[in-house]
């Protein structure tokens, strides 16, 4: 495919692209606006996703159910397709009811392909992120934490208002150097009524 062809045929990653209408589509960070859609919707060739090449700083996006928070414990899970290239990783992202972002310390990469992965909430540490610069803090003078610790203690996972995603670097425009791909998002967990 000609990649002039390719370049026109991406638009900027929107609400309309999510096909469930109960969820919405959350962007953190101003780089967010620049995050692009990536092969076509119901594709037998490739899923339809996002692609951050064209970020120019760190961002994150998440989603979330207008009239349900979601309970991420016990069995719960996330189920994504990945695909990066550089050093980039993709990081799982939660918001809590309070206004609370997190990241987390799990990484996703897959250089050579898109590659499905399915993996839990529950083990995984948390650094409290701050929303709007998409860097992350300290967890809080009243954490409890001593030594310089930066882990977020012990979130409650059992209420949670937004999923979702990060990438900490900047990406370097179309080719190769650096991004992140994600395809399709499945966020398996209880809902619990607003």
């Amino acid at each position: 495919m000609d990649t002039a062809t390719e370049q026109t045929a991406q638009t900027q990653a929107v609400q309309e692209n999510i096909a469930e209408p109960n969820v919405e589509y959350k962007q953190y960070g101003a780089a967010a606006k620049q995050l692009l859609t990536t092969a076509t919707p119901n594709s037998d060739v490739a899923p339809f996703g996002v692609w951050s090449g064209e970020c120019a700083g760190p961002f994150a996006i998440t989603l979330r159910q207008k009239n349900n928070f979601v309970d991420l414990t016990g069995n719960a899970n996330v189920k994504w397709t990945v695909k990066t290239s550089g050093f980039h990783v993709v990081r799982p992202v939660i918001k809590l009811p309070d206004g609370t972002m997190l990241v987390g310390d799990r990484t996703f990469e897959s250089v050579p392909k898109l590659t499905l992965v399915e993996f839990s909430m529950g083990d995984i540490r948390w650094i409290k992120m701050d929303p709007e610069r998409i860097v992350t803090l300290s967890p809080g003078a009243n954490s409890g934490n001593t030594n310089n610790e930066i882990w977020y203690p012990k979130p409650d996972l059992s209420k949670v208002d937004e999923v979702g995603f990060a990438d900490l670097m900047p990406s370097s425009g179309h080719g190769t150097g650096g991004y992140i791909q994600l395809g399709p998002i499945e966020i398996y967990g209880k809902s619990i009524p607003r």
